[in-house]
C-alpha cells in the first residue's frame, strides 16, 4: 500500500510542475505577443540613460506622443531633448539588457547620430514649418 501513495505523491508533484511550467509558458508567451508594462518602464529608463550618455549635455525624456512598443521582448523608445526639439530619435532595447540605437534591418540607412549631428532633423522641422506657411498664405490668396 505504501507504494501506491508514494506513486500517486510523486504523479502529483510531476502534475502540479507539469501545470505551472505550462502557466509560465503562457505567460511568457502573451508577455513575448503584448509586452508588459514593468519590461516597458525599464526599456524607457534606459533609453533615457542611454541617449544622456550620448549627449551628456543635454538631458532627455520619453516622447509621450509615441508609444514604447514592445514585441517578443524589443522596446523601441522614442526619446526628445528638454534642451533641443531636433535632438529626438529611437532607442531600441532588446531582452531587458542591451540597449541599441540601430533598427534591424537598416544597416544602410543613417543611424541617429546622422541626423541629430548634421542637423537633418532641424532640416526637416524647418521645410515642415515653411511648408505649412506657405499653404496657409495659398488658401488665403488662392482659395
Amino acid at each position: 500500500m505504501k507504494t501506491k501513495t508514494n506513486k500517486t505523491k510523486k504523479l502529483r508533484r510531476l502534475a502540479l510542475a507539469a501545470a505551472l511550467l505550462l502557466i509560465l509558458a503562457l505567460l511568457l508567451a502573451f508577455d513575448a505577443i503584448n509586452g508588459d508594462p514593468l519590461s516597458q518602464q525599464w526599456a524607457i529608463y534606459r533609453a533615457i540613460r542611454y541617449a544622456e550618455k550620448l549627449y551628456p549635455e543635454e538631458t532627455f525624456h520619453w516622447d509621450q506622443r509615441t508609444a514604447a512598443d514592445g514585441q517578443f521582448f524589443h522596446y523601441m523608445v522614442y526619446v526628445q531633448s528638454d534642451q533641443s526639439r531636433d535632438t529626438n530619435f529611437a532607442v531600441q532595447t532588446r531582452f531587458w539588457l542591451l540597449t541599441d540605437d540601430e533598427i534591424r534591418g537598416m544597416e544602410f540607412e543613417p543611424t541617429h547620430t546622422f541626423y541629430v549631428d548634421h542637423r537633418w532633423n532641424t532640416a526637416y522641422r524647418l521645410g515642415d514649418e515653411a511648408a505649412q506657411q506657405v499653404a496657409a498664405y495659398l488658401t488665403v490668396q488662392a482659395p
